[in-house]
């Protein structure tokens, strides 16, 4: 699967990115995921935290700007279809970076998204 920004294509992986990738790269994660019951509807839904950590080795941070721009263009405040899910909302909770690491920059977003 791949993100594309501007004109870069950059790889995005469940997990961890295997060690040969190329950068700019993203690694997402499932880092929680809790039910929520309302007891006086009788209603409930899944509540599910994704972090995304994006890494680059540009000596700037207009990569992984772009690619982190990209990320919540995409996800930010949107209503997601996946599967037979019929409620899928996602929305950007916490994020950090730019943080410049030893040999590459690392931009991390977290969302939250609520599902039936």
């Amino acid at each position: 699967m791949a993100l594309v920004s501007d004109e870069t294509t950059t790889g995005l992986y469940h997990g961890l990115a295997p060690p040969d990738s190329n950068m700019p790269y993203v690694e997402y994660h499932c880092i929680s995921n809790s039910p929520v019951h309302a007891f006086a509807s009788g209603s409930s839904y899944d509540d599910c935290r994704v972090q995304f950590s994006i890494f680059d080795n540009d000596n700037n941070v207009t990569t992984t700007s772009s690619v982190r721009d990209a990320i919540v263009s995409a996800y930010d405040r949107t209503a997601l279809v996946y599967a037979t899910l019929t409620q899928v909302g996602c929305l950007r909770e916490t994020e950090l970076g730019p943080i410049r690491l030893e040999d590459a920059w690392q931009w991390t977003i977290d969302f939250r998204i609520m599902f039936t």
